[in-house]
């Protein structure tokens, strides 16, 4: 069903932005998970590869920016709230501290007041797919 091609859609996207995983071990995860009625259109993710990465984070920036400036223009009249169970919330939690640790090994200094392209999707649930 739809949840199907949803998940699908979501795991070629996490292997075609991954910067650790080879164009050969792509090719098999991409022939893995969609089969070889397709095949032709994996080549293509491969092929444009980093005009993909580049414009699907060219795309967050935007969206990053046209939400700031929404939020900026608009007063809040509620509070916002997700329900999630308690190994949930704690996995959002060491989450965030692994992120905090990487980024203060980085000394990422110069960003600590803008918000990353991993808060910004993990508020819309597609922190996944961003390393």
């Amino acid at each position: 069903g739809s949840k199907d091609c949803e998940d699908v859609g979501t795991r070629v996207a996490l292997l075609v932005l991954s910067e650790g995983i080879s164009d050969e071990a792509l090719a098999a995860e991409l022939f893995d998970l969609i089969g070889d009625a397709v095949f032709e259109h994996a080549e293509g993710l491969l092929v444009q590869r980093q005009n993909l990465r580049r414009n699907l984070r060219s795309g967050i920036e935007q969206l990053m920016k046209e939400q700031s400036e929404e939020e900026a223009s608009q007063p809040s009249y509620g509070t916002r709230f997700t329900i999630m169970s308690e190994s949930e919330r704690l996995a959002v939690k060491q989450e965030r501290k692994q992120r905090k640790r990487r980024n203060a090994k980085i000394g990422d200094n110069a960003g600590a007041g803008a918000q990353s392209h991993e808060d910004f999707l993990s508020r819309y649930g597609l922190g996944e797919l961003v390393d």
